[in-house]
């Protein structure tokens, strides 16, 4: 997405465009970054029951010591997170309980950040390229890769496996697409997007698939295509996430159009 250009005056129809050309890209940021939460929240929901791709596969003994020996590299990711998260955010000191011991804070070096888990992650993916258990090892660790911007490093990871077609499946597809729009691919983004609409195993995404094939219109200029795309995702979803941002929008796109005037 291009960068924001600075105002060469005081008029305030530009200053009304910057505005708008800020809150799109702030908008197309915290779509993706939505995606990447989802992702990283996808073995949580097979811990407490929602993800039935998983269970799917369970009578598959391979399957299920795949997915063990994944739940232990995870674990690792997760303490690291915590750690982190920690770190940034240290709970008070109280009288009862003492702030705990401080923790180192993320470096933004991913390797020295998390260690010989990415490699190992990337290892399993590869080796177990069919399995569900693999898809998740991928999706952990593109999820890491986009934190530490390495964008083609998470398209590598995501396109290493064969996602299966079901709820984690289409997850895996999501974030690829996702990343792609990231590298400025918005060819091969919008083409997964639109299966993942004619997916069965990815209605629950279709509304945002679409919001964002808006936002990669928007991005390569084509103001007319992305109307279209966020008014429909406005019309058929208005009662989620993504129907209430793709009002937000269709509100600043007519800004965008009244400042350029």
């Amino acid at each position: 997405m291009d960068s924001n250009k600075p105002a060469s005056t005081l008029r305030k129809p530009k200053k009304e465009l910057d505005i708008v050309t800020t809150e799109l890209k702030k908008g197309f940021e915290w779509t993706t970054k939505h995606t990447s939460l989802v992702a990283g929240i996808v073995g949580v929901l097979v811990l407490v029951g929602g993800g039935y791709a998983i269970y799917s596969t369970l009578a598959k003994s391979k399957e299920l010591d795949l997915q063990s020996k994944y739940y232990d590299l995870e674990a690792v990711v997760n303490k690291k997170r915590a750690d982190f998260e920690m770190a940034k955010n240290p709970p008070p000191a109280t009288p009862d309980q003492p702030a705990p011991a401080p923790t180192a804070k993320p470096s933004g070096d991913l390797q020295k950040d998390y260690g010989d888990v990415t490699a190992q992650l990337a290892d399993f993916a590869k080796q177990n390229p069919g399995s569900t258990a693999g898809s998740m090892a991928a999706l952990n660790l593109a999820s890491l890769q986009a934190e530490y911007n390495q964008t083609e490093a998470a398209i590598t990871t995501l396109k290493s496996v064969t996602p299966p077609k079901t709820f984690l499946g289409a997850l895996v597809q999501m974030e690829l697409a996702t990343q792609l729009a990231n590298a400025n691919n918005c060819a091969d983004a919008t083409a997964i997007w639109q299966q993942l609409t004619n997916a069965p195993n990815a209605q629950f995404l279709k509304g945002e698939a679409k919001l964002k094939m808006g936002l990669c219109a928007e991005s390569q200029g084509d103001l007319t295509k992305a109307q279209s795309f966020y008014s429909e995702v406005e019309r058929d979803y208005k009662d989620s996430a993504a129907g209430r941002s793709a009002s937000q929008y269709l509100r600043l796109l007519a800004m965008k159009n009244e400042a350029a005037k």
